[in-house]
């Protein structure tokens, strides 16, 4: 995943990079010789992922009256009526939430922006574990060929 400026959120654009790369990275397994522990750089698959209990993926909705702006730029959130920036685990429960503006927010707009927010961070987890098995079978691929 690339941090890019196409005129998104930069909060949402910079969690979801932050979450890829500790998806992909790798920890190399230690190893124990004559009671010291080290860990060896190998080219095998022998490395582990972090183990992570939950992959939050922020999500920003800009309200302008009765309109939403999904994703808004950072000139859409200065001229917004309020925005709102929901964070959620992998398994769609919220983890945090935020609210910035001094425009006052009735529960329904409040329950269609969670509806969004949640298909929407849905989609992207599952758009980052196909980029995640894409990524992880070309590597073992490589790997095999190099035998």
């Amino acid at each position: 995943f690339v941090l890019s400026d196409i005129g998104g959120n930069v909060l949402d654009s910079c969690i979801l990079t932050g979450l890829a790369a500790l998806r992909h990275a790798r920890l190399q397994k230690p190893i124990c010789v004559n009671t010291s522990v080290s860990s060896q750089v190998t080219t095998d698959h022998s490395s582990a992922a972090i183990p992570l209990l939950r992959s939050p993926i922020c999500v920003s909705i800009a309200i302008f009256g009765a309109f939403l702006i999904l994703d808004p730029s950072l000139e859409e959130e200065l001229s917004a009526d309020a925005t709102v920036s929901v964070a959620l685990d992998n398994f769609g429960r919220v983890v945090a939430l935020s609210k910035f503006g001094v425009q006052s927010m009735h529960t329904d707009v409040l329950r269609i922006c969670s509806l969004i927010v949640k298909e929407r961070a849905l989609f992207l987890h599952s758009l980052l574990d196909s980029y995640l098995s894409i990524e992880n079978n070309s590597q073992i691929h490589s790997h095999l060929q190099q035998r």
